[in-house]
């Protein structure tokens, strides 16, 4: 297996794309993933909430990684998702990844039972990082932290910075709490070298900017169509970037602040009952994008489902005058040979 160097950038969280049949396409992921390369990603998370992987097959879970693996062959680094709520079930996941040729593993903490921290890192994070260890010294582990859909008050950073000082392997961590103060407690925990991901768009630039977190990049939902202006807006963030290309990131972000914001679209539904604010989450909008760019990765897997109609209406408008304002969609354009 090619090793690459774990560094700060842009990762995109794949969408799983499936045909009219509820299947997996192949053919739509290749090319997915060939438009991501092409354009300079750093990273791809196969299988992780955006890949719709809680209502993956085992089979479809592991063959996904091992295509994205295959395709990306080595010119972005391939960081597979493999957590679960049980513990046999994410070693049997994350071995057959690194086996692969994943150059690490995404682990989100357990959802539904709700372990303390303590029992996340004796129980869970460590016999699985240990086992990676033993597999490859270079396959690198992020912990990714998300209590909004795992419940409880997520790995805390104490803990966290157990295991980063304890194990080697433990590079950095996907924030999705979208609580600056706990960032900013990793940071100063763990220390510089420590690399702190943005679980959200939106906070991407923010994060990076601020001193007390000093982020170091952004695991993506929007990159799956908006790849090379987030790269520039990240690069654009770094420590070593001229005032130009800072100036060119806040335009950026402020150019894209609508469809960052979009990533979960809330609703308001009138109907017999009354009336009722619904949310519709990740990746339910980000696929509907995608249908209304043409470049359609098919249905949600049921629980989860179409939007309102009233909101694609939305998501139209943000699409159309994005493309008016900026050329940002035009490497997709260009990419997939649309209108």
């Amino acid at each position: 297996m090619k090793t690459i160097k774990f560094t700060g950038g842009t990762f995109t969280a794949l969408v799983t794309p499936f045909d009219k049949f509820g299947k997996v396409s192949w053919r739509r992921l290749e090319e997915n993933i060939g438009f991501q390369v092409d354009q300079g990603i750093t990273g791809l998370v196969p299988c992780g909430t955006t890949g719709e992987s809680p209502t993956l097959t085992p089979e479809e879970h592991l063959h996904l990684i091992k295509r994205t693996v295959e395709i990306a062959a080595g010119q972005a680094f391939v960081l597979a998702g493999t957590g679960s709520n049980s513990t046999a079930e994410a070693l049997e996941y994350s071995e057959a990844a690194i086996n692969h040729g994943a150059n690490g593993i995404l682990l989100v903490d357990p959802y539904y039972n709700k372990p303390s921290s303590r029992q996340m890192v004796e129980n869970y994070y460590a016999p699985i990082i240990e086992r990676m260890a033993s597999l490859n010294p270079d396959a690198v582990v992020i912990p990714y932290i998300i209590p909004g859909r795992t419940g409880g008050q997520g790995l805390r950073p104490e803990y966290l910075a157990m295991l980063a000082t304890e194990y080697s392997n433990v590079k950095g961590v996907k924030e999705a709490t979208g609580d600056a103060e706990r960032a900013s407690k990793i940071r100063k925990l763990i220390g510089p070298n420590f690399l702190i991901f943005s679980g959200d768009d939106c906070l991407t630039f923010d994060w990076m900017k601020n001193q007390k977190i000093k982020a170091n990049g952004v695991i993506s939902v929007m990159s799956n169509i908006v790849p090379k202006a987030i790269i520039n807006m990240v690069k654009g963030l770094k420590a070593s970037a001229t005032p130009n290309q800072l100036d060119n990131s806040e335009i950026i972000n402020t150019c894209l602040n609508e469809l960052f914001s979009c990533v979960g679209l809330t609703y308001y539904d009138k109907f017999f009952y009354g009336e009722a604010v619904d949310v519709y989450p990740n990746p339910c909008i980000i696929k509907a994008l995608m249908r209304i760019l043409d470049i359609d990765s098919g249905v949600l897997r049921l629980p989860l489902g179409s939007l309102p109609n009233k909101s694609m209406k939305s998501l139209k408008r943000i699409i159309i005058d994005l493309k008016k304002r900026t050329n940002y969609l035009q490497p997709l354009i260009a990419s997939y040979g649309l209108d």
